[in-house]
């Protein structure tokens, strides 16, 4: 399945293809009633992921990936896992964002970058700050956003040097 950034639409990811979509949610929704743990997570994570994308097309769709980002977020804190925790941050404040719900996905941004200071996890805020610039972006705070793009950018060109 062949995911792209919508130009006309703040660079948010889409698909063109609709059925291969609608085939990959039925095939991971048959496997999660069965799984525990952290396959749980994993499915819940994709499920959340693929619901995001399918709310494009059917608007509804957008609070069962709510759901199952919760489920994901349950399961890092349960689990003392502050890296799965601020990667599901991530990922439940896009899909906040998709809902129009910007002050909400930046808040929890923001947590995400607190665990990024709390417990010295660098390796993913540039994606965090990428995430919150876009935001930004989407609600005309260009300022802001173009601070969060070059923060992340800075962080990127050092991750390559270390590499």
């Amino acid at each position: 399945m062949k995911v792209y950034f919508d130009e006309q639409h703040f660079l948010r990811e889409a698909t063109l293809d609709q059925q291969h979509l609608q085939q990959k949610i039925t095939e991971y929704e048959q496997q999660f009633p069965h799984a525990k743990d952290l396959e749980k997570y994993r499915l819940a994570s994709i499920l959340g992921y693929y619901y995001r994308l399918h709310s494009v097309h059917v608007p509804t769709d957008i609070v069962v990936a709510e759901n199952y980002f919760h489920i994901c977020l349950d399961y890092a804190q349960e689990n003392n896992d502050p890296q799965k925790e601020l990667i599901t941050l991530v990922r439940l404040g896009e899909t906040y964002k998709y809902s129009d719900l910007h002050a909400l996905a930046l808040k929890l941004f923001k947590k995400a970058l607190f665990l990024c200071d709390t417990h010295l996890i660098e390796s993913h805020r540039d994606f965090i700050l990428q995430h919150m610039g876009k935001c930004y972006m989407e609600v005309g705070f260009h300022q802001k956003a173009q601070n969060c793009f070059h923060q992340a950018l800075a962080l990127r060109k050092q991750k390559r040097i270390r590499n």
